[in-house]
């Protein structure tokens, strides 16, 4: 069977990806093209500038979007925007509910392990719906202008067996491949 350009390549169980890079170079733009029925989860209001816009979410409380039961089921992939905002909302939402974890975005040493444990717990759960998948992290690891990298390192520690490095990819057409692949992507 051949696949031609415009058809997805069917996966298994599912495959999820993180793409890091600086603002404004077309992170979710990308996002909204790896699937027809994509649904994107909107953590920083950045969607009104992505070009073939589909299906959003406007988060403004993690809490609203975590607690569907499945928000995934008639979508092909989902894919979170950005990862950065999407850890900001649960901190936000750990933050309102307990001020032992902090206030705001800025968390006490409980409320990175509450950070830890719901966005692990959120993870486990896409992988009740993705039996297979697996976390693909794509882009740089130690941005100059970023510390994000490095203030997930016990989130990417707990979930070591279920993290690929492929570095920076440079190709475009590797790139729009791999985007093909995905059923969830976290920009």
């Amino acid at each position: 069977r051949i696949i031609t350009p415009d058809q997805s390549v069917p996966i298994d169980g599912g495959l999820v990806v993180l793409l890091v890079s600086a603002y404004g170079l077309g992170k979710t733009s990308l996002a909204y093209s790896s699937h027809e029925r994509t649904l994107l989860l909107d953590c920083d209001e950045g969607s009104s500038r992505a070009v073939n816009r589909r299906d959003t979410v406007l988060v403004s409380r993690w809490s609203d979007v975590d607690q569907r039961p499945d928000p995934y089921a008639p979508y092909g992939a989902v894919a979170i925007d950005t990862a950065e905002g999407w850890l900001s909302a649960i901190a936000r939402d750990l933050t309102a509910a307990n001020r032992d974890f902090g206030t705001g975005e800025q968390l006490t040493l409980k409320g990175w392990a509450a950070l830890r444990a719901r966005a692990t717990g959120y993870l486990t759960r896409i992988r009740k719906t993705y039996r297979q998948a697996h976390l693909v992290y794509a882009g740089e690891q130690n941005v100059i202008y970023d510390n994000f990298y490095a203030r997930c390192k016990p989130l990417i520690a707990a979930q070591h067996e279920h993290i690929t490095f492929l570095g920076l990819i440079r190709d475009p057409q590797q790139l729009a491949n791999f985007y093909a692949m995905c059923d969830l992507v976290a920009v």
